[in-house]
């Protein structure tokens, strides 16, 4: 104590200067054990690019669509009905309020809006959109598309590829519902399994990549608008964001074992074309399945 007194300026004989440090010896007790604490109970952050040490997220009550939602959805993506059926027979189209307010029985809070989500039965990820085509108001008085839930590392479908060869890899919840529609009209139900990756910005976790080794593997890129970035090294380049995407992914899939890996340019369809659900709407009619199932 006597040590601790001098360390902090008193003389080894001041009673007030000791209870001084004393009281400082207390709170730097109290202060470590705190901290100790707190690291003690720190959540283990995910390991590389994997879901472990990742929760599932919290989801809102859910049902199926009804038949009139189902058609009105397919209105408003210019989608066959039929591809809505077979999502929701597969359990990654449902119907619930969002935001969801927990407070309330029903869900319905202020900014509550009637929305589809697209999820899986694995419950890793959801996205929500309004079901009337408009925008949610943000947060911060924007504009928000849709909303996703975290844990978009993993694709939906990725844990319902089971005895199918080959698997069909598309960049969002109408894409994937255009996916449908197309192995729908191809008959390949059985044989091609269908993954809806939430953004192009996402790395795919190695629990799914696991579930494409040995497969066939077809990522269908957005073809986006070519855009200029400038690079502190490499100076402006111009660049197709979708394929940036696809390359990404293609690399995965490859160094996951994939038996074969390519990517699909919609590009020769026309600027009209950006994404699956764009080729859809324009008319299966018209589509090459076979070529577009050729993987």
């Amino acid at each position: 104590m006597d040590f601790w007194a001098e360390m902090h300026g008193f003389a080894k004989g001041d009673k007030q200067g000791l209870k001084s440090a004393l009281a400082a010896l207390v709170r730097g007790v109290k202060l470590g054990t705190e901290v100790a604490r707190k690291v003690m109970e720190r959540k283990p952050e995910p390991v590389g690019n994997t879901l472990v040490g990742r929760k599932k997220p919290w989801m809102p009550k859910m049902r199926y669509l009804r038949e009139e939602e189902l058609v009105g959805l397919a209105r408003l993506r210019k989608l066959p009905v039929e591809g809505m059926r077979a999502a929701v027979a597969d359990r990654r189209l449902a119907f619930c309020q969002w935001p969801y307010d927990r407070d309330r029985p029903d869900g319905v809070g202020p900014m509550s809006q009637p929305s589809w989500v697209v999820t899986d039965p694995e419950r890793w990820v959801a996205q929500f959109r309004r079901l009337d085509g408009k925008c949610y108001a943000g947060r911060e008085g924007n504009e928000v598309k849709s909303w996703s839930t975290k844990n978009t590392c993993w694709p939906i479908g990725a844990g319902q590829v089971g005895e199918r060869g080959r698997i069909m890899v598309c960049e969002g919840g109408a894409d994937m519902l255009a996916a449908y529609a197309l192995r729908a009209a191809a008959g390949l139900e059985e044989e091609v399994a269908i993954w809806g990756v939430f953004g192009a910005s996402v790395r795919i976790c190695e629990e799914a990549l696991a579930a494409a080794r040995g497969r066939r593997v077809r990522i269908f890129a957005d073809n986006d608008a070519p855009q200029e970035r400038l690079y502190k090294h490499r100076g402006a380049v111009t660049v197709r964001p979708g394929w940036e995407a696809a390359a990404k992914w293609e690399g995965q899939f490859s160094g996951a074992g994939a038996a074969r890996v390519d990517v699909y340019d919609l590009e020769p369809m026309g600027p009209e074309v950006g994404d699956l659900n764009d080729l859809v709407s324009l008319g299966i009619e018209g589509v090459d399945l076979e070529h577009l199932f050729e993987f």
